[in-house]
This record gives C-alpha cells, sequence and structure tokens, in this order.
C-alpha cells in the first residue's frame, strides 16, 4: 500500500503554524525522493523529532503510515513513475472531472441512464484532463 503523499502534507500542514509551513513541506519532500526507503523513512522521523518539541500532533501525524509513504522505493518503481503513483489523485482526479460535468443533472431517469453519462463522462475527463503528466 502507498499512502498518499499530498494527504500526508496536508495532514501534517494542518496541525502547525502558518509559518513552519514551507520548511515541513520541502523537507518532507525531499526525503520522498531519497533512493532508499530506510534513507527516506530516517529523515522524516528527524523531521518529526523536530516537530515533537512544538507540536506533537504534527510529530504524530507525520509518523503515521510512515512506512507507507515509501513503498514505490521498496518496490523499485522507477522515478518517473512516482509522480502519478505516490498519490491518489490518478483515482481523484478523473472522479472529480464527473462530479464536476454531472453535477448539474438533478432529475435520472433510471439507473441505466446514469451508468450511460458516467461512463460517457468518464471518457471525456479521461481524454480531456489525465490525471497524469503527458
Amino acid at each position: 500500500m502507498q499512502r498518499c503523499r499530498n494527504h500526508k502534507i496536508r495532514n501534517v500542514l494542518a496541525e502547525l503554524p502558518k509559518e513552519q509551513h514551507g520548511q515541513t513541506r520541502n523537507l518532507m519532500r525531499a526525503a520522498w525522493k531519497v533512493k532508499t526507503a530506510e534513507e527516506g523513512e530516517k529523515r522524516l522521523e528527524q523531521l518529526a523529532r523536530f516537530l515533537e518539541r512544538e507540536d506533537e500532533s504534527a510529530a504524530r501525524s507525520l509518523r503515521e503510515g510512515i512506512q507507507e509513504m515509501f513503498t514505490l522505493q521498496r518496490l523499485q518503481i522507477p522515478e518517473s513513475l512516482h509522480k502519478c503513483l505516490a498519490t491518489t489523485n490518478v483515482i481523484e482526479s478523473p472522479q472529480s472531472g464527473v462530479e464536476r460535468r454531472t453535477d448539474n443533472v438533478t432529475r435520472w431517469r433510471d439507473a441505466g441512464m446514469v451508468q450511460r453519462w458516467v461512463a460517457s463522462v468518464w471518457l471525456q475527463t479521461m481524454t480531456s484532463d489525465p490525471p497524469w503528466p503527458r
């Protein structure tokens, strides 16, 4: 299982004062760029110890699921795929596209109509604004 790194950043930053956001975000991202899971975990643990001095809840949030943040390194997935696999955006982006395009529809005739709309809008979403870099 690979934890969504974007959500992890949001969760940790939500516990911190605004003036600590930039440095914390940069340190987390730097930890995820290392080659080995062990080195990345070590860096995030160092950050958690630093954060612990001022905000225990931020440190706790950072430590939660720390091993699952480095599944890509453990599986030796090529770095070129890290951007799309390290987040849940590959799933959430198409779903939000479907929601955005069907939000104004208020009267669905039957389940078949819903399925047809969702299928066609899903295809439109995937071809017009894919969640991965081209």
